[in-house]
């Protein structure tokens, strides 16, 4: 099974991988409009929503699948939003994956056409490793697109050839084998994965833990060491040298913050020159917390960077017209000579009181100094205003699904597809 890891804020500083985990992570993946969301209210909630909103690129939903009277098995289900395909940001969704779904429109003949380019996309950045995959028709309450006609009596022998574990047709209004087709994948993933049910532990609903899920910015002057920054904070490493970054790279780092709340970050690198350009404002939508970094050695990184990007982000984000979104200044390559203003603590005060910044840390990435207790910082202070930043927080309590009294799939590998 995939390791996927938690990490503890006391211990910032390790991997963000280990060698087990209890939890199954699972990639939700077709063209915009095939169902996806509704797909996922239906299984978490049992109900059928008629919202047809639009990711603003993955929403991720906790869950935990009971499997028998005793058993729970965890789960993270990532919905991609449809607009994403072909995308290189989102690679990083499908990393570390144990198995995935692909949704496509019974009623849109060009659905079902885009699902072998969703397969190969997937597939391609999980090579060579051949993950338990489930194809899932949605929308079989209504009338089947005339292209379509003929090719699902072929379905069958379409999963063979392309390599999906099973074939389901499904309807949200319906609810017609919606925890089915999950209950199938997985099967298949613990088949694979050569895992038992009892190996996992049971999870009683009181011990719930709440999760969320933050989007938090690093922005600052080219050249300042915002990727090395992440990447230490991220999986421990440090190459040394990191290619500019275009637009927006995004890594995710999971953390225990206290005995009973998980914290999802979303941590945004935004390119250095995107401050002389437009599109600020839309990389800044729904930012919970901020990092801005400069480089101690040139001084103009502060001065004249830092300082025109807090003006920029506080210009464009805030949690009501009175309280400011958290960011806190950050003088990374502490372990080269400082110069100029840095050197002194008396004008670092001043200036961050000036540009309205709580406090502000020296870093190194290269040796990993200060970096786990910087995003704690800036986690405490996303948290305090956890309750008023409705718009920006992902709230995610872990919800059950009882599966446990369905048929087994059966393991006749032969037949794959569902009606």
């Amino acid at each position: 099974m995939t390791a996927s890891a938690s990490s503890s804020p006391s211990s910032s500083s390790s991997s963000s991988s280990s060698s087990s985990t209890d939890q199954l992570k699972i990639v939700l993946i077709g063209d915009s409009a095939t169902g996806k969301h509704c797909y996922l209210k239906r299984l978490t909630h049992n109900i059928f929503t008629t919202d047809t909103r639009t990711n603003d690129e993955c929403d991720i939903i906790s869950a935990k699948i009971k499997i028998d009277q005793n058993t729970d098995i965890p789960i993270q289900i990532f919905n991609i939003a449809g607009s994403q395909r072909g995308k290189t940001k989102i690679k990083q969704y499908f990393k570390n994956i144990d198995g995935y779904i692909i949704m496509f429109d019974i009623t849109r003949g060009e659905t079902y056409d885009n699902v072998i380019g969703w397969k190969n996309f997937i597939d391609s950045v999980n090579s060579p490793a051949k993950l338990p995959c489930l194809l899932v028709a949605n929308k079989c309450d209504l009338e089947l697109d005339d292209v379509l006609n003929v090719t699902m009596n072929s379905m069958e022998n379409y999963c063979q050839a392309v390599g999906f574990s099973c074939y389901y047709k499904v309807s949200n209004m319906n609810n017609t084998n919606i925890k089915q087709s999950l209950q199938s994948l997985i099967n298949e993933i613990m088949k694979q994965r050569i895992i038992s049910p009892a190996k996992f532990p049971s999870m009683s609903l009181a011990n719930t833990k709440q999760e969320y899920t933050l989007k938090v910015l690093v922005i600052g002057d080219i050249g300042t060491g915002k990727t090395a920054l992440i990447q230490r904070y991220v999986s421990n490493t440090f190459a040394g040298a990191y290619r500019s970054t275009i637009g927006t790279d995004i890594a995710m780092k999971k953390i225990q913050y206290n005995d009973h709340t998980i914290v999802n970050l979303h941590i945004w690198d935004i390119a250095g020159q995107e401050r002389f350009g437009i599109m600020t404002h839309l990389y800044y939508k729904r930012a919970a917390g901020c990092l801005i970094v400069f480089d101690v050695s040139k001084p103009p990184t502060l001065t004249n960077g830092a300082a025109k990007w807090k003006v920029d982000f506080d210009n464009k984000v805030n949690i009501d017209e009175n309280t400011q979104v958290p960011c806190l200044l950050v003088g990374n390559k502490c372990d080269l000579l400082k110069e100029g203003i840095i050197s002194s603590e008396t004008q670092m005060t001043e200036f961050c009181q000036r540009n309205k910044f709580t406090r502000w840390y020296e870093t190194s990435a290269r040796d990993n100094i200060n970096i786990g207790k910087v995003f704690l910082t800036l986690v405490e202070e996303m948290m305090q205003n956890i309750d008023t930043m409705k718009d920006v927080v992902k709230r995610r309590p872990s919800t059950v699904v009882d599966i446990q009294n369905m048929t087994p799939i059966s393991n006749n590998n032969n037949r794959c597809c569902h009606v």
